[in-house]
């Protein structure tokens, strides 16, 4: 009997040992930051795991202020490779860039007036210490950044020829080439650039959707970002561990199920039924997810971002029995813990955001201070559109929000917008809010608002009825402004 004790309490005391030395693994790590000439701030957020990013649970970024000659050290303990978003605001120009981070690393970042634009600033790699990754990656993406720009401008200007397209994403591709060879042929780099490629790509189509060009984007324009190539690249594991959890934030399974429609575009036109479309799209998701820590977030992203909607869509609030069945019978094949969780979290308030539910009767305070009541807005619709400062697809739609609240200026619809900002983003929401014509009002992001409509992600839109009862708690975006206005003009 002693010897089996003292065997438990040798084999308790070894297994002590071993997690205290895979914790023990974690090794600080850190930045200093420099700026020359510089007033402003850093913004450093240090990327959690895409599951996190999905969850919402990535820790909050660091604000360091910055002055002139002011060197800024930020540490972190780590027991592998992190991605840290860099942000650098100045007064009248920023830089913004990716910093490889390996543990044990004690990497100097210099910023000055140096190859500075006129908004954009790149890391001085002749007197920072960052190694040759980083300073590859300052180089690309001040680079392509400017092309991006440029892109962009011919977006608003409605200036934007195929020929002049072709060349920015060449001339991407040429500034990818060259930071490779400073690189060295870094898996990182390499997918970083696919990825960003398919993001430009989908910009390129979203334009000529947009104005209804004739004739439409070709496939040699746009192909390449949704091929067999484009879906590998979110096989493999250097995307999901390293690029997918800061794009998740900036809307990745939007252009995700962007892909995947275009790529099945012909075969999901045959398809009459609602239905099957739906079920087509998820299995044809889960056919090119090979990566088994990439498939799990597909499916997660399947059953609440397309089957979820559709079954809030097509069943009203007197069938909730029947859509929570539904709803419970599509989760089960998500096996990790906590996205399952998330799940049965919007199974339990999906009778929240059925059509024919009546809104919540939220109080929320506009930027003035002026506590407004959902119930003062009955007798008109209301189109919601809950929003970030920080969310990058939010600011494409701002624009479109404003251009439709003023076509519908004069006629019973009230165009909302909620702000789910952290408190300490009030203040910027607070100043942007005082720049817009439509109503703006300030929620946060874990308050009974969005707790009761369990807000996906942003930006999202809701569309109630004069009754102030839901229509859907998926509408259409204001990028989409044939569906959102028919949709809308049903109910005036």
């Amino acid at each position: 009997m002693r010897v089996i004790i003292v065997f438990l309490i040798a084999l308790i005391t070894t297994s002590v040992v071993n997690a205290q030395q895979k914790v023990d693994k974690s090794v600080r790590s850190s930045l200093t930051l420099t700026a020359f000439q510089k007033k402003g701030k850093f913004r450093i957020e240090q990327l959690s795991t895409a599951k996190n990013a999905v969850l919402r649970k990535a820790p909050p970024a660091a604000m360091l202020p910055l002055d002139s000659l002011d060197h800024i050290t930020w540490t972190t303990d780590i027991s592998e490779p992190v991605i840290i978003n860099l942000l650098m605001i100045g007064e009248s120009a920023m830089a913004s860039q990716k910093v490889y981070l390996k543990p044990g690393d004690s990497l100097s970042l210099v910023f000055n007036d140096q190859d500075t634009t006129a908004h954009d600033i790149m890391m001085d790699t002749l007197h920072s210490h960052a190694g040759t990754l980083n300073n590859a990656l300052a180089w690309y993406e001040y680079t392509t950044s400017a092309y991006g720009k440029s892109m962009s401008d011919s977006f608003d200007a409605k200036q934007a020829s195929q020929p002049f397209l072709e060349q920015q994403l060449k001339a991407m591709d040429n500034a990818y080439a060259k930071a490779q060879q400073i690189a060295g042929n870094n898996n990182y780099l390499k997918a970083l650039h696919a990825f960003n490629m398919i993001n430009n790509r989908y910009y390129c189509w979203w334009y000529y959707d947009e104005n209804n060009i004739v004739p439409a984007i070709p496939a040699s324009l746009i192909g390449a970002a949704y091929d067999d190539k484009a879906f590998g690249l979110l096989n493999q594991p250097v995307f999901t561990t390293y690029i997918l959890p800061g794009e998740v934030k900036a809307g990745f399974f939007f252009v995700y199920d962007w892909m995947l429609k275009q790529r099945f575009k012909k075969e999901r036109a045959a398809i009459t039924n609602d239905s099957a479309k739906i079920a087509f799209l998820g299995k044809k998701a889960l056919q090119l997810s090979t990566y088994a820590a990439f498939r799990e977030l597909v499916q997660y992203w399947y059953v609440k971002d397309v089957y979820f909607p559709y079954v809030q869509k097509s069943h009203s609030s007197s069938e909730l029995t029947i859509a929570r069945k539904l709803a419970a019978d599509a989760a089960l094949p998500v096996k990790d813990t906590a996205l399952q969780n998330r799940l049965q979290q919007l199974i339990v308030t999906m009778g929240n955001v059925l059509p024919g539910t009546p809104g919540l009767n939220f109080a929320l305070e506009d930027h003035k201070g002026k506590i407004w009541h959902f119930n003062d807005l009955k007798g008109k619709v209301v189109y919601i559109d809950v929003w970030t400062t920080w969310c990058g697809p939010c600011r494409m739609e701002a624009p479109l929000f404003e251009k439709m609240a003023a076509d519908y200026a004069g006629k019973e619809v009230v165009f909302l917008g909620i702000s789910a900002d952290r408190p300490k983003d009030k203040a910027t929401w607070i100043e942007m809010a005082g720049h817009k014509q439509t109503l703006q009002l300030y929620s946060g992001e874990k308050t009974a608002f969005m707790q009761y409509y369990q807000v996906p992600g942003y930006p999202t839109f809701l569309l109630f009825d004069k009754e102030g009862k839901v229509v859907t708690a998926n509408a259409p975006r204001p990028s989409s402004e044939e569906t959102l206005k028919a949709a809308i003009n049903k109910l005036l």
